[in-house]
């Protein structure tokens, strides 16, 4: 059995604001309010209480497309105070993917 999941990643703090403080308050234009982004740690906790264990994890920054005005900016202004931190940090979404455990 295999997972593969691409996820918000909720260590990056402006994935982790707009997915679960703005997204549930006022909706994001390109997701359900119910979507959420998740920690890989606590993913890998649930996945291994079934069988499952990480086979890869990798961050992965996808450019946001903003138009011009305060969000735009603040993304802008995070990328230049962030580029000397670990990619799980600057990265917005990560990619994980579960195989199931040999016993």
């Amino acid at each position: 059995r295999r997972v593969i999941a691409f996820e918000p990643n909720a260590q990056n703090p402006l994935s982790w604001l707009a997915f679960n403080v703005v997204n549930p308050i006022v909706g994001l234009s390109t997701t359900t309010r119910n979507q959420r982004s998740l920690w890989p740690g606590r993913l890998t906790k649930v996945f291994l209480r079934v069988g499952l264990q990480t086979q890869t994890l990798k961050y992965i920054h996808r450019p946001w497309t903003d138009a011009p005005g305060l969000m735009g900016f603040i993304r802008k202004v995070f990328t230049i105070l962030t580029a000397p931190l670990p990619m799980r940090i600057r990265a917005n979404k990560f990619l994980i993917i579960f195989d199931k455990t040999i016993p």
